[in-house]
């Protein structure tokens, strides 16, 4: 009985926090931020082989940027995101507001630290990511839901 509420509890808390996510490909990633009306730049070339895909979606006003980026596995996203955090953890001021997921086959980081909102997403081999102003966190914030990061 014990094992059975404690069952139907984590699956609830899975479906509440919506299971495993699909991570899209760079085609739907660009499409998606082309219909917003951001640029987009093709930025593989930096990726020195460890990329499929990298994109530079750049807000229409030039404001802010949303990374995306296609690694070649799993276990490689999972390393780039922590270094992602790593490197959020260390450009964060004395005062910050900080939120950490990880469930399934995605992790989600925020912070928002003196002025400035950092995020990243890794679903499966993907990982999206920005740094920008924190007066841009809602729309950054209403567009990586759109996207489903």
């Amino acid at each position: 009985m014990i094992v059975t509420v404690a069952m139907l509890c984590a699956a609830a808390l899975l479906t509440a926090c919506g299971g495993p996510k699909t991570s899209m490909t760079a085609d739907q990633f660009c499409s998606s931020m082309e219909q917003k009306g951001f640029e987009l730049v093709d930025n593989i070339d930096v990726g020195q082989g460890q990329a499929d895909d990298i994109w530079v979606a750049v807000s229409p006003e030039g404001t802010y940027q949303i990374e995306y980026y296609d690694l070649l596995s799993e276990d490689q996203a999972k390393i780039a995101f922590s270094q992602n955090v790593a490197q959020f953890e260390s450009m964060k001021g004395s005062s910050s507001v900080s939120s950490e997921i990880n469930i399934s086959n995605y992790s989600i980081k925020k912070i928002e630290s003196d002025g400035r909102y950092m995020y990243v997403c890794r679903v499966a081999d993907t990982l999206v990511y920005t740094v920008s102003e924190a007066a841009y966190k809602t729309e950054i914030e209403d567009i990586i839901q759109t996207i489903g990061y």
